[in-house]
């Protein structure tokens, strides 16, 4: 233990045990150098009676009767009382000294909430670090703008022209409406009109001279791996499970011990649950590839470990209608899986199907499964993303896309006319998955989704790292299917603040979705019901209040409708094939961004292997190829279904970390009554554990009963001060050797000229006279004129009667 480690309680103790050692040992250590300064004579020292007295009592307060065994230590023989009250005493040494050492232990310094709590106003804290260099400064007057690419636009957003100037601003009551359920909720919670495009640059129609701001999606840092709750311009991130909250960050005034407090916000977060098709691709990097890349391999295979051979002929399926309420995205996966597994069997002729007209069963097998587990089929080759990433982890929203491209025969329910390419199967695959296609109306019931196949990292056959492939070395890369949706919560978050006064001294302590105490009370939720194609125009959804829909007086039948509940799965284009460029093509960064980080989830390749109009648009690479440590991460979460599913959702989350903000914050609210949520203030206090009294406790309790009894024995004239100075007197070694020496009574103890004669008086006459004590017993000693004169005398070892005064003693 290093001195650093030790309480307050604990250094107080090794404090009072050292005392307690040093009040022990040198008491002892005086008396033994004491023995050592008597000058003998024969075995005898020569002393005057007070200095006996004095002797008697430095001698026997010490420890060396009880450890010499002498005289006063004995119980032989001794009046009970004396025996019993000894032994008290010793014990009760013993005890203070115990209580002395482990009382202090009970110590210890504790932040505790401190005694006074004043209402205190929030500040705006600035992020010192890559995001808050890399987020440009709001600008307050930046409009919303929305392109429905249509003459005819829904009435929530009229887009009104002048002459050539078309006008694609947000009308502010549109915003005044998607606002309303946020400021009644919290003044913390942010609405749709609280996410801002974290970097952004103008667009103009051409032949027009009107600007309108759009997104610009660029990278800032990789969150991904960061695996823990933290703060960032503008948003709380949860890179453990993956999610985003929207805060502008603000505190209240830094304080020398901290404070903590609790705020609801928004958050959105992706949902994603994956299957294992429980087929792999095995493959042997070629001995003369030195391409970091390793696009080039060889002796393709795909193996069955239950995928063909244990498939459930059972088709399943997800209630549509339940999209919004019940979404399952688990059986969307499967269901996916399914058709991928059953499809890639056609094509290595494992099996034989048809298409059929019912929707429960629409495949017909012809012939058995052909495939036992364990079961390797040839590939010629790779295609889809796997092929440009094979070590590494690549996404890729088309279905058995990894298997070469044929032609095939398969009619309703798949919409695919006889003899086609497999590239309509796969969309369609998709479609089920998704459950919206490009041209479905945007409402309440078409929730955005992404689906695709995951390949995860490839893990070595051979025993070798994971990471470090070798020419020559045999791999397997796992295969799953996975689905997505995207969903709006309120949480309530746990902040605290300390150390300083900037975003550093901002930290989330825990995140937790916020708890109703009835139906009533949970947010209301509405989403646009627009007459035209989701992939054209994207609903606008968000916090409402029934009294602001009242007032905007719409229809819900033809334009709004609302949805009571905890979360809302939002609506808005399916993750599409081809992924969204890095420039946006409006402002409206709350119904676009989540749908491009979905299409990012399922578009992972390496950025060498991007075209043009890829995802990312300058984001990063998701595949590890050339990060390590994600590499790593990758390949450790590659091992499972849930693994995978978080991994996805990691991406999503990094992705809307670098293109999105919130700009709704408390420092604007500071005086505004409810505005500001209630502070702790701590402070540093000393506190103590009651355990640790139990010794100074029975020392208290001893000391009580003492005082009892002592009371008792008072009242009873038992004791009082004038008894103990009499036997106090009566018991000193000098008072009985000039008691047995006195001429009045000699041989006898409390006799008025002895014992009872006051101290000053008995110290200037008797106490002057002179006895030698050692070995021959003890003897009274005349002396003639002067110090140390002559004439000694000694009493045959007996105290003999007095002769002549002491002259010249002092």
């Amino acid at each position: 233990m290093y001195a650093s480690d030790l309480t307050v309680g604990q250094v107080s103790a090794i404090i009072a045990a050292g005392i307690a050692v040093a009040k022990l040992f040198l008491p002892n250590l005086l008396a033994f150098l004491f023995v050592g300064t008597l000058r003998e004579d024969g075995g005898n020292v020569t002393a005057n009676a007070v200095s006996w007295s004095v002797i008697s009592r430095f001698l026997h307060s010490s420890e060396w009767p009880v450890l010499l065994g002498s005289d006063s230590a004995t119980y032989r023989n001794v009046l009970w009382s004396a025996r019993i009250l000894r032994l008290a005493s010793l014990l009760g040494t013993l005890l203070i000294s115990v209580a002395a050492i482990v009382t202090p232990l009970g110590l210890y310094e504790a932040i505790v909430p401190a005694d006074n709590q004043a209402g205190l106003d929030f500040h705006y804290v600035a992020d010192s670090g890559v995001f808050g260099q890399g987020t440009p400064p709001r600008n307050e007057s930046l409009p919303f703008s929305r392109m429905c690419y249509n003459t005819t636009c829904p009435s929530l957003t009229p887009v009104s022209s002048s002459g050539d100037a078309i006008d694609t601003r947000v009308p502010p009551g549109t915003i005044s409406l998607f606002s309303s359920g946020a400021s009644a909720l919290a003044s913390s919670v942010s609405s749709i009109f609280d996410i801002q495009w974290r970097s952004w640059t103008w667009m103009g129609l051409e032949d027009n001279s009107s600007l309108y701001p759009v997104g610009l999606g660029r990278q800032i840092s990789i969150v991904a791996l960061d695996n823990t709750l933290e703060v960032v311009e503008g948003l709380v991130l949860d890179t453990v499970d993956g999610a985003i909250g929207f805060r502008n960050h603000s505190a209240p005034p830094v304080s020398s011990d901290g404070s903590t407090w609790t705020e609801d916000l928004l958050f959105i977060q992706p949902v994603t649950q994956c299957v294992n098709t429980n087929l792999t691709i095995e493959y042997t990097i070629p001995l003369n590839n030195a391409s970091s890349s390793l696009i080039s391999v060889k002796d393709i295979r795909i193996v069955d470990h239950g995928g063909f051979a244990a498939l459930d002929q059972t088709f399943p399926q997800w209630k549509r209608s339940e999209a919004q309420t019940n979404p399952d995205f688990r059986i969307r996966a499967y269901q996916a899986a399914w058709l991928n597994n059953v499809f890639v069997m056609k094509l290595l002729n494992v099996t034989d199907f048809e298409a059929t007209d019912n929707n429960d069963a629409p495949v017909r097998f012809n012939r058995s499964i052909n495939s036992t587990i364990g079961q390797a089929f040839v590939l010629p080759k790779l295609g889809c993303s796997v092929s440009s990433s094979p070590q590494y982890v690549s996404t890729d929203n088309a279905y058995a896309c990894f298997t070469p491209r044929v032609n095939f025969n398969l009619s309703q329910p798949f919409n695919i006319t006889p003899e086609v390419s497999s590239d309509f199967f796969n969309e369609d695959v998709r479609s089920l998955c998704q459950g919206t296609v490009f041209n479905d109306l945007g409402n309440l019931a078409n929730p955005s989704a992404g689906c695709g196949l995951v390949f995860g990292s490839s893990q070595p056959l051979t025993g070798e790292s994971n990471v470090l492939p070798q020419p020559g070395s045999r791999w397997s890369k796992p295969m799953y299917s996975c689905a997505s949706g995207v969903e709006a919560v309120i949480k309530t978050v746990t902040f605290a603040f300390n150390r300083t006064d900037d975003i550093q001294g901002l930290t989330v302590v825990s995140v937790t979705d916020k708890i109703y105490p009835s139906e009533e009370a949970k947010p209301l939720w509405a989403v646009e019901n627009l007459p035209v194609d989701m992939g054209i125009m994207p609903p606008l959804w968000g916090l409402v209040t029934p009294e602001a829909v009242a007032a905007a007086n719409i229809s819900p039948a033809n334009h709004l409708e609302t949805l009571r509940r905890e979360n809302l799965f939002l609506p808005g284009q399916s993750a599409i094939n081809i992924p969204p460029p890095g420039l946006k093509t409006q402002n409206l960064p709350g119904v676009n961004f989540f749908v491009d980080a979905l299409s990012v989830m399922y578009s992972v390749e390496p950025l060498s292997a991007a075209s043009d109009t890829s995802p990312e648009g300058g984001m990063s690479d998701y595949t590890g190829q050339g990060n390590l440590a994600m590499a790593r991460r990758w390949a450790n979460m590659s091992a499972s279904p849930e693994g995978v599913a978080k991994m996805l959702d990691l991406i999503w989350t990094d992705y809307a970390a670098n293109v999105v903000v919130g700009t709704k914050g408390l420092a604007s609210s500071a005086g505004t009554e409810g505005a500001v949520p209630a502070v702790t203030v701590y402070a540093r206090r000393i506190r103590y554990d009651l355990r640790y009294a139990v010794p100074a406790v029975l020392v208290l309790a001893f000391i009580g009963l003492a005082l009892l009894a002592a009371a008792i024995a008072v009242l009873l004239g038992m004791a009082g001060p004038a008894k103990v100075r009499r036997y106090l007197n009566a018991s000193s070694a000098g008072r009985i050797l000039t008691s047995m020496n006195s001429s009045e009574r000699a041989g006898l103890l409390g006799d008025q000229a002895g014992n009872d004669e006051p101290t000053e008086n008995w110290v200037a006459g008797r106490g002057r006279w002179v006895f030698a004590l050692g070995r021959d017993g003890a003897a009274r000693v005349d002396r003639g004129q002067g110090r140390d004169g002559e004439g000694e005398g000694k009493g045959n070892g007996r105290i003999g009667r007095s002769g002549e005064g002491v002259g010249g003693w002092d």
